[in-house]
């Protein structure tokens, strides 16, 4: 019994040393971004990272104009909350709702917020392949991200074949948060263009809210006599807990599956 606790201690280092260490590869992350200034210069790097931001707060502002004061908190909060990397699944019902809600939020401009998020997070992970793992912390954070995805590729075999338009298929229904970020990652992986890793990501953005926000649009009527529900914001709130009920018994079933598949062999 002692030795085998030996064993364990030994293989995990203390506390204090694996905060030392992992401060430690923080630090070095930042030394890749020096070589990276300095082979193609710092002022290229401090644009490819905060361009796509300043954008995305333009937009912001644009929108702001577009919608009006009233409808624009909740509308930023959908936007946000998709940012955030809750699915198109579980953000369309919102953005069907805030089309029902207000009169200045139209259909076209819904889609179009919701997938400004897939546009700009692609742009800002195509322009800084190099950078991104070299950033403290989010590195880290990424490093996940491409493990992950590798999985993905390995499971989807059909990915390879269809390449770009695969791609886009893939960011359409996301099912894992915003296609803008796990989508050039699986694009890089499949060895992709930016140019082709950020059409497709735009394609199916767009594509994919334009399918979705429509159909929770279309499905609130008939969900609000079924339910008895004369509210908008009632019926947005069903879908959701439909759409969140879907999504978790889809999970269960997959992971007592892979449960079932670890003990047969």
């Amino acid at each position: 019994m002692g030795n085998s606790s030996d064993v364990n201690s030994s293989e995990k280092p203390p506390l204090s040393t694996r905060a030392k260490n992992y401060l430690y590869d923080e630090i070095e992350r930042l030394k890749g971004i020096k070589s990276e200034m300095a082979e193609r210069g710092k002022l290229n790097i401090i644009l490819r990272i905060i361009g796509p931001v300043i954008l995305y707060f333009i937009f912001l502002g644009v929108l702001r104009l577009l919608v009006g004061p009233e409808a624009f908190p909740e509308v930023l909060g959908a936007v946000l909350l998709y940012l955030v990397a809750v699915g198109k699944e579980m953000i369309a019902p919102i953005g069907a709702g805030l089309v029902e809600a207000y009169p200045t939020v139209s259909m076209p401009l819904m889609v179009l917020a919701l997938a400004f998020d897939d546009i700009i997070c692609a742009m800002w992970m195509v322009l800084n392949w190099k950078v991104i793992k070299f950033i403290p912390f989010i590195g880290r954070f990424f490093d996940n991200i491409e493990k992950n995805s590798q999985k993905t590729v390995e499971e989807k075999k059909w990915l390879g074949k269809f390449s770009t338009v695969g791609l886009a298929l893939l960011v359409t229904f996301p099912m894992r948060g915003s296609g803008g970020i796990f989508g050039p990652v699986i694009g890089k992986i499949l060895g992709l263009s930016g140019r082709n890793i950020f059409l497709a990501v735009v394609v199916g953005g767009i594509a994919g809210f334009s399918i979705l926000v429509p159909a929770f649009y279309y499905a609130m009527e008939p969900i609000q006599r079924f339910f008895g529900v004369t509210t908008t914001w009632g019926v947005t709130a069903i879908m959701v807990a439909i759409v969140v009920t879907i999504v978790l018994a889809s999970w269960l079933i997959q992971k007592r599956r892979k449960g079932k598949q670890a003990t047969t062999e």
